[in-house]
């Protein structure tokens, strides 16, 4: 085990601390171990960086950097900082990660950027210059090959992202900030009344400025929290916008029943989720969801009555699970053939319970695992679709969507790619408009709490009225 306490004169700490932790359990941060100190001087247009061990340099890079553009020079000092951070703790473990040296959110976007600055061969530069993983750079070349036709590049293009951040129990590997029913059901109403208002500002904008829509997600939380009579009227706003594509993220299958299946499809809903996480009743009662094996199965079929297109989420890693149960659960959803598959590799997210309590399934091999998911979801005809990283993933992976041909989640593949501008409804929700293809973001977040959102809304509708610019 390698013990460093990582110091830098660069403004890229935080990044450079993901890479030192993406390389855990061979490399700890310890405050009493050696300095590691990552240097960046110019010397004109040549930028030296530097990795000094205790006083002594252990590494030394020189690259030219010519350019007047303030965000392209930051780019490029961040990524000959993790470059050269990468080699060194990649040569004194003698591991290599699979993503490199990339640390990022969205592998994809970065390869669509490469490809449209080096042409098709671009994408090959991921291994070249971020040391990627052949099986990692296949990856992403098939979820290009399947986004074609699905991602565009218009500004006039939206999604709508509505958020009902409400749910029966809170999930052990969970950090958002929902509303734990029956606790805060005085919420709900007026939660709902202000989600209302916040929905027909965003028809206002879509009307006033001749956007194109092309997605509605209902996330959370768990929207089917909520009754009948409680959602019934955010349903009945958002049916009055044409949209090709109405999901709503049920979620938990103890929360979904007929009747509001039935509400679904009256409302133009064409997308569900009924998410297992695993097909382990064990490891269900571990993580506090409150539903069987069983239930998964029931409500699974009881959906597929509807003629929704459904998605399935899974998580690899949970606690003492073996590399058996982890593909147990794939295999247990690819037979039933659902439209999406999300296969999930375990984030210790900051305020969940997982995290507090420091826990990582060390004990099972979590790139191995993931590659075997791989081969059987393919082998049962899904294609990568999308994908996203978070910090402190097990093994460094990825989240990864697989869909079957032509059922691909247009939702999913614009909100991870960026080319789309987002309008949103609820706490927590965060607008993007996105220019010049993604080149350039601006972002708007709402109060994240829900007694915030119920509140102060006045405050809510002020920023995103000002943010679309509405009169």
């Amino acid at each position: 085990m390698n013990k460093f306490c990582l110091q830098t004169n660069t403004a890229y700490y935080n990044d450079l601390t993901e890479m030192l932790m993406a390389f855990a359990p061979y490399v700890v941060i310890d405050l009493d171990a050696s300095i590691l100190f990552l240097s960046q001087k110019y010397n004109n247009n040549e930028l030296n960086t530097e990795i000094i061990i205790d006083g002594v340099n252990v590494v030394n890079r020189i690259d030219t950097i010519n350019t007047t553009d303030d965000i392209i020079r930051k780019r490029l000092e961040k990524r000959f900082a993790k470059f050269v951070l990468y080699q060194y703790l990649s040569s004194v473990t003698s591991k290599s990660l699979p993503w490199g040296s990339l640390t990022g959110i969205r592998p994809t976007k970065l390869a669509y950027e490469l490809i449209n600055e080096y042409g098709e061969n671009g994408i090959n530069r991921l291994s070249s210059e971020f040391f990627v993983s052949d099986l990692k750079v296949d990856l992403v070349k098939r979820i290009i090959d399947e986004q074609r036709g699905i991602r565009e590049i218009d500004e006039k293009n939206v999604d709508l992202f509505v958020n009902i951040p409400f749910c029966v129990s809170r999930c052990s590997y969970c950090s958002f900030l929902s509303g734990i029913l029956p606790q805060k059901k005085k919420y709900v109403l007026p939660y709902v009344e202000n989600l209302i208002k916040e929905i027909d500002l965003a028809k206002r904008i879509i009307k006033s400025n001749s956007l194109n829509l092309r997605a509605i997600y209902i996330g959370g939380g768990t929207p089917t929290a909520l009754s009948v009579d409680e959602i019934r009227p955010v349903l009945k706003e958002l049916s009055e916008i044409n949209a090709f594509e109405f999901t709503v993220e049920s979620g938990r299958p103890d929360t979904i029943t007929s009747e509001k299946l039935e509400l679904f499809k009256d409302y133009g809903v064409n997308r569900i989720c009924v998410n297992p996480q695993t097909f382990n009743d064990k490891t269900l009662t571990l993580i506090n969801r409150k539903h069987t094996v069983k239930q998964i199965y029931e409500t699974y079929n009881l959906a597929l009555n509807y003629g929704f297109d459904i998605n399935m989420d899974l998580i690899a890693m949970l606690p003492d699970e073996t590399e058996k149960d982890i593909l147990n659960s794939v295999t247990c959803a690819a037979k039933l053939a659902p439209a999406n598959v999300t296969l999930h590799t375990l984030a210790l997210k900051r305020g969940s319970v997982f995290s507090e309590k420091m826990y990582n399934n060390f004990s099972v091999d979590a790139q191995r695992i993931i590659e075997n998911a791989y081969k059987i979801l393919t082998d049962y005809g899904y294609n990568p679709y999308y994908l996203y990283r978070q910090k402190y993933t097990s093994g460094n992976l990825e989240n990864t969507g697989y869909t079957k041909r032509g059922k691909a989640c247009v939702y999913n593949v614009d909100i991870m790619e960026e080319t789309t501008s987002i309008l949103v409804a609820g706490a927590g929700a965060i607008a993007k408009r996105v220019y010049d293809g993604g080149a350039r973001i601006e972002r708007c977040a709402n109060v994240k709490s829900i007694e915030e959102y119920v509140n102060c809304f006045e405050t809510v509708f002020e920023k995103q009225t000002k943010f679309w610019e509405i009169e």
